[in-house]
């Protein structure tokens, strides 16, 4: 799996569980920026 389908993925996830990405980075102790930079594919 390539970065950008992980972040697709990894977003599906986030927003069926009903979490922003504030409330994910706080439950995984992370940066929002973080968890934006994975889903739009730019970090791993």
């Amino acid at each position: 799996m390539d970065k950008k389908a992980f972040g697709k993925q990894l977003q599906r996830y986030r927003r069926r569980a009903g979490y922003s990405q504030e409330a994910l980075a706080e439950i995984i102790d992370c940066s929002s920026i973080f968890i934006s930079d994975i889903e739009r594919g730019t970090s791993i």
